[in-house]
């Protein structure tokens, strides 16, 4: 059996809420993709996530429609994965220091147009 090569995983922030598990993304009113994992991030104060996206489209930066654990329906922003320690400096002993307080995502930045 060959590999789909077409499929990607990122990670995925939520404004406001958590996003549910399963067939839950969507961009354009069309299924995109399924979350895999989720939980509230108190660090980054928004739901955070795995998503896996069907196929190479949608890239980090890109926003989604995600099905969310309260009911609603909320913006996701997929990311790049790790989203703490891209460099992985804390797990190599490099970077020793722990953060004192949250480091709040700024949110969906929607672009003004002209």
């Amino acid at each position: 059996m060959a590999a789909d090569r077409t499929s990607r995983s990122w990670g995925i922030r939520v404004e406001g809420g958590t996003a549910l598990r399963g067939r839950t993304l969507r961009q354009d009113g069309q299924s995109v993709g399924r979350v895999t994992s989720s939980t509230w991030s108190p660090y980054q104060v928004c739901g955070i996530g795995i998503a896996h996206l069907d196929g190479t489209k949608l890239q980090p930066g890109d926003i989604v429609e995600v099905d969310c654990d309260d009911g609603e329906k909320r913006q996701g922003q997929l990311c790049s994965l790790p989203m703490y320690d891209p460099k992985g400096e804390i797990v190599r002993g490099i970077n020793t220091t722990a953060p004192a307080t949250p480091e709040p995502w700024p949110g969906i930045k929607i672009p003004e147009t002209a």
